[in-house]
């Protein structure tokens, strides 16, 4: 499409591409926020501060953890939100299941609701948030050096071809308007730029793109030549066979994009087992706290037993 468009004149601009490093900049950037706040929680956690009480810094990891929420963590909580809204349970939801109830009991804890005192739990929230959010930095990345492989690829296509009528004029033309039955003649040094069939000619062939194979391959009248690959010498005239998406570099292409879209084994395996388990825990979840409430009228009389 981009070709077309300067074709004609027109600059075609790749938004989407821009659109993608801005959204991995901000992603980057809460990542390295979550960290940084793990690390003041965990400090908060262990090292004494005279002349503050717990309260004063229950507050503060509270402010800590609200911003880590609302700001690294709401990707999540977005996530998990369309899977509810789909009557599917994904990771997502377990995560911000574990992460809503650690902050929310905390901030009862804090302020004393519904009877609920003792150790507030922000650090959970943060923690959690953080590793989640490592594992997802871990997996992009893998997925852009993918990404910048499939942009090499496509800036393999051809641009340009040099059509023969049957008379054996020559034509310069754009590559994408090539039909099967068309007949290029391509010169030493230039792209091949469809999958065909060498009609008259001998030429050696840098197919490294498709095959990895440095050596270049020799080529003679009807053998089959890929598109995207090179002529290093020899003048070829190719009947094309194979145009647009049906061509071996396209093929490549789309099977590429698909392993990028598409999930990890144990991703998907995950999914499945969080579906069944994420229901079940909140179901026992739910029941126990009615069972406590309407029974002892007390929410947390099972807390000192751990030490909370």
């Amino acid at each position: 499409m981009a070709r077309c468009i300067k074709s004609i004149g027109y600059t075609a601009k790749e938004r989407m591409r821009m659109d993608q490093s801005s959204k991995g900049s901000v992603q980057i950037a809460w990542l390295i926020y979550s960290i940084a706040a793990s690390i003041v929680m965990m400090v908060i956690m262990y090292v004494p501060f005279p002349g503050l009480d717990n309260k004063h810094l229950s507050f503060l990891q509270m402010g800590i953890a609200t911003i880590t929420i609302l700001g690294s963590g709401m990707d999540f909580f977005i996530s998990a939100y369309k899977s509810i809204k789909n009557l599917f349970a994904n990771m997502d939801v377990l995560v911000s299941i574990g992460v809503f109830s650690a902050f929310l009991y905390s901030v009862f804890a804090v302020f004393g609701i519904f009877g609920a005192s003792g150790h507030a739990f922000f650090e959970t929230s943060v923690m959690l948030i953080a590793f989640i959010r490592i594992g997802k930095y871990l997996e992009e990345r893998a997925k852009g050096r993918a990404g910048k492989a499939l942009q090499k690829l496509i800036t393999l296509q051809a641009d340009k071809a040099h059509l023969l009528s049957p008379e054996g004029k020559e034509t310069k033309v754009n590559a994408s308007i090539l039909k099967v039955g068309d007949t290029v003649i391509v010169r030493p040094g230039e792209i091949i730029p469809v999958d065909g069939e060498i009609t008259e000619g001998t030429a050696t062939i840098d197919e490294s793109m498709v095959t990895g194979e440095s050596m270049p391959v020799v080529k003679k009248k009807g053998d089959s030549v890929i598109g995207s690959t090179i002529n290093k010498t020899g003048v070829l005239i190719i009947k094309t066979l194979r145009v647009g998406e049906e061509t071996v570099l396209s093929q490549i292409i789309t099977m590429v994009e698909d392993a990028q879209m598409d999930k990890a084994p144990i991703q998907r395996f995950a999914d499945k087992v969080s579906n069944v388990f994420v229901p079940i825990v909140v179901a026992i979840s739910i029941i126990t706290f009615f069972c406590w409430y309407l029974i002892f009228y007390d929410v947390t009389p099972t807390l000192p037993l751990y030490g909370l």
